[in-house]
């Protein structure tokens, strides 16, 4: 008979070594994750009648979901990327670069900047796309592992069709400085540059009262009156806007300051 024995432990290894700790097993799922929130393009125009600009709010939420809580994930970057339709990059910034998130105890963080930004090139037209990459390790990968995630979303634009108007000049026919007396009506002239022609023209005071509504025309005369209320003393802004053939919204505008008197 052979007897066959089976023994546990053999082979010359000491006996009281204390057994090692188990390694994390690698990982299956995403270690990561990218949250992109608001991506909006707003234009805006110059006050003082140059080129506007566009404002681009761009947040993103990196974090690392609750079962990957107990390890340690590593980001060599994460890269933020605003894109045209034809991929042309507008801006791209890395973030985050040799940061630690899960058992250190941070989960993540959420961030407007660095993806936010403003543009001043409104000849191109707005981007298109919210780009987010990321290269990070989880412990337990092999050392030569490199994960990565992408994340996308459409930005939303409000921005006048191209091409844009570049320019707005803003004349009158008061004295330096510009006094109005109410007993004599005052005329301004406006002048737009670039975009498509031919322009129309608004005339508010300040940013909201409406003195003259859209109009090819580029003069205004002006009394000091408001729409249901008379002259009075006291200084106005009385601002111009312009817009190209077939806008709907303002592409640049400049304003004059003006003191309102009786005599």
């Amino acid at each position: 008979m052979l007897a066959v024995g089976l023994c546990v432990g053999c082979g010359g290894a000491d006996q009281g070594a204390p057994p090692m700790a188990p390694s994390p097993p690698p990982s299956t799922g995403e270690a990561l994750e990218i949250t992109l929130g608001t991506t909006t393009a707003r234009f805006a125009a110059d006050i003082n009648g140059g080129p506007g600009s566009i404002t681009y709010s761009l947040c993103q939420h990196v974090h690392v979901p609750r079962e990957f809580w107990s390890r340690t994930v590593t980001i060599q970057h994460v890269e933020y990327s605003a894109l045209g339709a034809d991929g042309t990059v507008y801006r791209s910034v890395r973030d985050l670069q040799g940061q630690t998130f899960g058992a250190v105890g941070t989960t993540g963080r959420t961030a407007c900047t660095p993806g936010s930004f403003e543009d001043t090139n409104i000849a191109r037209p707005p981007a298109h796309i919210y780009h987010a990459r990321a290269e990070y390790s989880v412990d337990g990968d092999p050392p030569d592992r490199v994960r990565v995630l992408t994340a996308e979303k459409a930005i939303e634009a409000t921005v006048p069709a191209l091409p844009m108007m570049t320019r707005l000049s803003l004349t009158s026919d008061l004295p330096v400085p510009p006094i109005l007396n109410t007993f004599r009506p005052m005329t301004f002239v406006a002048r737009g540059e670039g975009g498509a022609a031919p322009y129309e023209y608004q005339f508010r005071e300040g940013n909201n009262v409406v003195l003259r509504d859209w109009s090819p025309s580029p003069t205004f005369e002006w009394d000091g009156s408001a729409p249901g209320r008379p002259s009075r003393h006291g200084t106005r802004n009385v601002v111009a806007l312009a817009r190209s053939r077939g806008g709907t919204d303002p592409e640049v505008k400049n304003y004059i300051n003006v003191t309102l008197t009786f005599d």
